[in-house]
């Protein structure tokens, strides 16, 4: 009995983590609360410790390399602006957002070699290159960054992943200006690095770069070190002329410790269409237990949720719409046998799998 009981249990942490940890969204900064602009609202469900220190800028003067990153000032360095739905961030040139990711190191090697960034910004002149992505610190086995900049209205990357060509190049598509657009970049080092901008992919390289210049640092190897520059670059040499990081807005920063696929992607859309994030937030608390379960299934934290329970052949059996913070599903008329419970919250769906006895 004790054994049996065990197996239950295990079950039941199984699939409950499974659900809290699928999205991987580890990081999201909306600017919207006025009193603690740069809130990291993804931590609420305690799925994440990501952290925004603020806007950063440029210190050349610096005594050390360890602080030629400084807080900008507010009001000089940047100010807040209205944006899609709420605050938007203003950047100055050379500033940028210092987020410690948080992230342990993943898909193969010892570095961060699976993550995405999701961008919402504006830009007012084709003529300005901009950055949006820099790897800070990089490996330092090569000691190089990798970014994605747009340069004439094109997004694209300056960073080699161990070789002396850029990765992406530049997309053919120009961006318009004084719009709003979602830039997502999403890496799978072992496979490919992906950009797309308003959900449509705009560059893409094949390729194994696992551990290579595009890497973070994990955060269980180096702590002190596991930080990413976002919307901005320190760089200040005079072949840089203009300096890549031109004046930008910025409305929305999220951080996901895997990489998305294209059709999540799609889902997310362009800027200030915030669904699909909501939607990974709405769904990270949901558990599901017992699993084994023979007579009544209880869901928790899926209130607005659809949940379909689906037999191996793919026919749902039973549906039935969560209203309540608990819920339960009568499952004892069900064959004995494997099943698959799909939760969808709008657009925003996860599948585990269910045994009933």
């Amino acid at each position: 009995m004790k054994n049996f009981t065990f197996f239950i249990m295990a079950g039941f942490l199984l699939i409950t983590f499974s659900l809290s940890a699928q999205s991987g969204l580890v990081g999201l900064y909306t600017f919207s609360d006025s009193q603690n602009l740069f809130l990291n609202t993804a931590t609420e469900p305690g799925i994440g410790t990501t952290m925004c220190e603020g806007v950063m800028k440029f210190l050349p003067d610096a005594p050390s390399g360890d602080e030629d990153d400084q807080p900008s000032i507010e009001g000089t360095d940047w100010e807040v602006v209205s944006g899609v739905n709420d605050n938007a961030i203003a950047l100055k040139a050379h500033n940028w957002f210092k987020v410690w990711h948080g992230i342990p190191a993943n898909g193969g090697g010892d570095y961060v070699n699976e993550y995405t960034f999701v961008i919402d910004f504006r830009i007012a002149d084709t003529s300005v290159i901009y950055s949006l992505v820099e790897v800070n610190p990089t490996p330092k086995e090569n000691g190089y960054t990798s970014e994605v900049e747009i340069v004439g209205g094109k997004v694209g990357s300056v960073g080699a992943p161990a070789s002396g060509a850029d990765p992406l190049g530049f997309s053919e598509n120009i961006l318009t200006t004084d719009e709003w657009h979602r830039v997502v970049y999403a890496a799978k080092l072992s496979e490919y690095i992906e950009v797309y901008v308003d959900g449509v992919l705009w560059n893409s390289m094949e390729g194994d770069f696992t551990d290579a210049r595009p890497a973070l640092y994990g955060s269980e190897t180096d702590p002190d070190d596991a930080a990413v520059k976002l919307c901005g670059n320190n760089e200040q040499f005079p072949i840089n002329d203009p300096a890549r990081d031109g004046d930008k807005d910025i409305d929305l920063l999220a951080v996901f410790n895997r990489t998305l696929e294209a059709s999540e992607i799609y889902d997310l859309g362009g800027a200030g269409s915030w669904t699909g994030i909501e939607d990974e937030i709405a769904l990270n608390n949901v558990s599901m237990y017992p699993n084994p379960a023979s007579s009544i299934l209880t869901i928790t934290e899926a209130q607005g949720s659809t949940v379909d329970i689906i037999n191996i052949t793919g026919q749902i059996v039973k549906s039935v719409i969560i209203e309540g913070e608990i819920s339960t599903i009568d499952v004892s008329l069900l064959n004995s046998g494997i099943y698959f419970v799909r939760i969808t919250h709008n657009r925003t769906s996860y599948t585990q799998k269910l045994i009933i006895e």
